[in-house]
């Protein structure tokens, strides 16, 4: 399945040869077919480098229900990227009803495509559609670098000790294995150094790469200026398991990550999974987040 999404996205360069920046591009891949019955469909919103690959087990585990669709980044093709997380969600939302054209509608969003499938909550809602839930998978609420600054002032500027900074990052060695740590390092280095010219570089030897980071500097670019606002329709928020210190004291001082500023916490119903960010979507991990999914969507009634 991984080899089949990349090959799509192969396909549809070739397909979008001679077309501008600016073209329009369906950004919606199915992950799992599902299993032929008519039931709702999933429709999933990709984590911050915009690719569907990662979510191929959670696809195949809630494929057993229903069918899962993505929705990709613009930038994973070249594209330009939409400026605002309201007109990424809009773009989805066009696409979404050559799926499925009318509600009720079940959405998820994973790290930072939480903030999206929201986005894309609040719309449908607006125009009179009906969302039956909204699944939160790890994502932080819009206003997260707002809430990280107001617990370091109140800290007075004190974050973890670079002893505590050490054995986090060999805790994280220890459950996830060197390729969970890897993706860490890349992930912390790649917004300082993987931008501007150096992607321009790059993009000779490594075009997949280069795409999939531009595709994280436009989803922080358009997620500092995202608020979202106020929704009355219920979610699920699953969290992983924190990530050090300073991630236990962020979920301390915020235990539904900021979104019950949005959503009244008497419509949210929350989760821990035994894992990490990255394993969560993984193999029996999926497997139990699958379950809550379908445990929620029974829960809100009225869908197949």
């Amino acid at each position: 399945m991984t080899q089949d999404l990349d090959e799509r996205q192969a396909r549809a360069t070739a397909s979008a040869a001679g077309l501008g920046p600016d073209a329009d591009w369906d950004m919606t891949a199915v992950v799992h077919p599902g299993q032929g019955r008519d039931t709702t469909p999933l429709f999933i919103v990709a984590s911050v480098g915009g690719a569907l690959n990662n979510l191929v087990d959670l696809g195949r585990a809630v494929g057993r229900h229903r069918k899962v669709v993505g929705f990709r980044s613009r930038s994973l093709l070249g594209y330009r990227p939409r400026e605002t997380i309201e007109a990424v969600a809009s773009d989805n939302i066009r696409y979404l009803r050559q799926h499925q054209p009318t509600g009720p509608y079940l959405l998820a969003g994973y790290s930072a495509g939480g903030q999206t499938a929201f986005e894309m909550a609040r719309q449908l809602t607006r125009a009179g559609e009906t969302v039956a839930q909204v699944v939160l998978i790890d994502a932080l609420a819009p206003g997260y670098l707002r809430r990280e600054a107001a617990m370091d002032a109140a800290a007075g500027g004190s974050g973890a000790s670079l002893r505590e900074r050490i054995a986090s990052e060999l805790g994280h060695l220890r459950t996830g294995g060197l390729d969970v740590l890897r993706q860490r390092l890349v992930g912390r280095l790649g917004g300082l150094v993987l931008r501007g010219r150096v992607l321009d570089l790059l993009a000779l030897a490594a075009p997949n790469f280069v795409r999939s980071q531009r595709a994280k500097l436009a989803w922080f670019a358009a997620a500092k200026t995202y608020e979202g606002g106020a929704y009355a329709g219920p979610a699920s928020l699953i969290l992983s398991q924190p990530l050090g210190p300073k991630d236990e004291a962020f979920r301390t001082t915020y235990p539904y990550l900021g979104w019950d500023d949005l959503i009244a916490s008497a419509n949210i119903t929350c989760m821990t999974l035994d894992a990490g960010h990255l394993e969560m979507v993984r193999g029996r991990h999926a497997e139990d987040l699958a379950r809550f999914i379908e445990e929620g969507v029974a829960a809100a009634g009225g869908l197949r």
